[in-house]
């Protein structure tokens, strides 16, 4: 599934990202699709330095769910971060 993310979208989802976790989601959903994409490797670079280097990251996410009814697209963001965790991160040791 490519994401197409519109303006209205992300003006909305500013307001989600004010919580505790500031999770950025469009971008870290762009990052993923360039993946799938163009298998963009920059983007593990960009993921690590640039999207989530003052935010959270896709593995911060607490499952609440706030995200998804706020969706105009009613994409399932919980799985696609979790997607992405897997993807740009590496794997929690413990």
């Amino acid at each position: 599934m490519i994401f197409s993310v519109s303006f209205t979208f992300q003006t909305k989802f500013v307001q989600i990202l004010t919580g505790p976790k500031k999770i950025p989601i469009p971008d870290i959903f762009s990052l993923l699709n360039s993946m799938r994409v163009f298998n963009n490797h920059n983007a593990n670079f960009y993921y690590q330095n640039v999207v989530t280097a003052n935010a959270g990251k896709a593995s911060d996410c607490i499952l609440c769910g706030a995200c998804e009814h706020v969706c105009p697209q009613h994409l399932t963001i919980r799985k696609f971060l979790k997607e992405a965790a897997a993807t740009f991160e590496e794997p929690k040791k413990g």
